[in-house]
């Protein structure tokens, strides 16, 4: 449980580090409807990646660690990458590339801040398993969310200061019409740390409650592929989705605090 699970972090961080810099540099000299098209090509890049490293590790290593954790584990991680990619093709579908050029580009900004967070997020993983008072997981659980939610009230301002900057920086004058949602961008980025954190408070317990995410995601994507009627819909969406999913594991994180407290 210990070792499989930062491979698995370090896997799902280097694929998302790979499909972020080619989507900045090649997309970057390519025109919105062409840099759709490589979203689309990148998006079923990191699913098939994932899906050859997690069936690789089930194959290696299922005689050395225990069969349920990492079952949970290989289906949280499928799902953070599912979470990020499979969005990319499902708006490809509704909409023409040059409204996908425009969306996936918004998510590169939201993934700023999880290539950023993801590391410390898999460092809180190793200290919710390695620390056996339970007081003292809990009181960085717990402030771990704080910081994330000063993080993103922080990167939200940011975002809507020099959105301009931002945007002429990493991908050109043509992809200015996202600034009015790139200020969604930072809540959506943060929202995911803040999802990943809690499911790997819940991972380090094994607890079936950390695959929460999974369990949510099949409407999240029935909602993806009905409701949006443009592609702010679908920024929409992902918000909620991650919100949902974070709400859902603190109202778990409540119960259980307050059941710790009656003991």
């Amino acid at each position: 449980m210990k070792k499989h699970v930062p491979l698995l972090i370090g896997i799902t961080l280097l694929i998302e580090v790979i499909q972020f810099i080619l989507a900045i540099i090649i997309g970057a000299n390519q025109n919105i409807e062409q840099y759709g098209q490589l979203s689309l090509r990148l998006a079923y890049f990191a699913l098939l990646a994932t899906s050859f490293s997690i069936i690789t590790l089930h194959i290696i290593k299922r005689r050395h660690f225990d069969r349920r954790s990492l079952f949970y584990a290989s289906i949280l991680f499928a799902t953070f990458i599912g979470i990020t990619n499979l969005n990319i093709i499902v708006v490809g579908r509704k909409f023409d590339l040059e409204q996908l050029g425009y969306y996936n580009s918004w998510v590169q900004y939201a993934k700023i801040i999880i290539l950023l967070l993801t590391p410390i997020a898999g460092g809180l993983y190793i200290f919710f398993v390695n620390t056996e008072r339970r007081l003292h997981r809990q009181i960085v659980f717990i402030s771990s969310l704080l910081i994330l939610t000063a993080i993103g009230i922080a990167t939200n301002l940011g975002y809507g200061a020099y959105g301009k900057k931002l945007i002429f920086m990493l991908f050109g004058k043509e992809f200015y019409p996202i600034n009015t949602y790139l200020e969604w961008a930072a809540y959506y980025g943060t929202g995911y740390v803040m999802m990943m954190v809690m499911s790997f408070y819940f991972l380090a317990r094994k607890s079936i409650i950390s695959i929460v995410p999974a369990f949510l995601l099949p409407f999240y994507f029935v909602a993806l592929m009905t409701y949006p009627n443009n592609i702010a819909d679908a920024m929409y969406m992902n918000i909620i989705y991650v919100f949902a999913t974070t709400t859902i594991f603190l109202l778990a994180f409540l119960k259980d605090r307050i059941i710790f407290l009656l003991k």
